[in-house]
C-alpha cells in the first residue's frame, strides 16, 4: 500500500491525504525518535500524528537530501528539539500538521518552538487554512495546503532553511561554475 502512495510522488500533485481521516491515536507511537545516523544534526523535524502522512512527508524530504527526525505529537517533537538543541543546535526547520490529535496542536508547537529558538523555520501543513484563524504568520513561518505537491513542500523548507545549516546547499550553489562554463572561462581539472 505504501508503495502505491510513493509511486504517485512522481505526479505533480500528491493526493494520498484525506482531510478529517485520522487513525486511532492510541495506535500511533508518541514519538519515533531521530532518524538520523551517528548523532548527526537533523535538518528537518517532521511532526504529524497520521503515520502515513508523516511517512510520505519524510520520504519527500529524504529524497531531497534532508536529514529527518520524526515525531507523532507536539510533546515528543519538543523533546526531540530539546535534545537536538543541547547536542548540536535546534532543527533548522520543523514541518508540522496543524491538528495533532490530543495534546497541543501544530500552532501551539510553533509558538513554543519559536519562543525557545526564534531562528527555527516552521512549516504548517493543513487541509483547512481557515484553521489558522486569521493568525498572521511571522517571517520564519509558512503554511501549505493538502494535498501536498512535493515541489511546494521542498520550496517552503528550502525557503526557511538558514544558509548556516550544515549539509544544506542552496539551489544556486553551482551557479558560478555553470556561468563560467557557459562563458568558456571554467578551468577543468586535469587528470594524472
Amino acid at each position: 500500500m505504501v508503495e502505491t502512495f510513493f509511486a504517485r510522488m512522481n505526479s505533480h500533485v500528491f493526493r494520498p491525504f484525506r482531510c478529517g481521516v485520522h487513525e486511532n491515536p492510541h495506535h500511533a507511537s508518541a514519538g519515533l525518535g531521530s532518524q538520523t545516523r551517528g548523532g548527526h544534526r537533523m535538518d528537518v523535524l517532521v511532526v504529524e500524528d497520521e503515520p502515513l502522512v508523516r511517512e510520505v512527508v519524510t520520504h519527500m524530504l529524504r529524497e531531497a537530501g534532508f536529514r529527518i527526525a520524526e515525531a507523532a505529537t507536539a510533546d515528543a517533537a519538543l523533546a526531540l528539539a530539546e535534545g537536538a538543541a543541547a547536542a548540536n543546535g535546534p532543527p533548522p526547520v520543523v514541518v508540522t500538521g496543524l491538528h495533532l490529535g490530543s495534546g497541543p496542536d501544530g500552532l501551539a508547537l510553533g509558538r513554543e518552538v519559536l519562543r525557545r529558538w526564534p531562528e527555527v523555520g516552521m512549516v504548517y501543513i493543513t487541509c483547512h487554512p481557515e484553521a489558522l484563524d486569521g493568525r498572521l504568520l511571522g517571517p520564519r513561518e509558512h503554511y501549505i495546503v493538502k494535498p501536498i505537491a512535493p515541489e511546494t513542500l521542498l520550496h517552503a523548507v528550502r525557503r526557511l532553511m538558514p544558509a548556516w545549516a550544515p549539509g544544506w546547499t542552496p539551489s544556486w550553489a553551482g551557479l558560478g561554475h555553470a556561468v563560467a562554463v557557459a562563458l568558456g572561462a571554467a578551468v577543468t581539472p586535469r587528470g594524472p
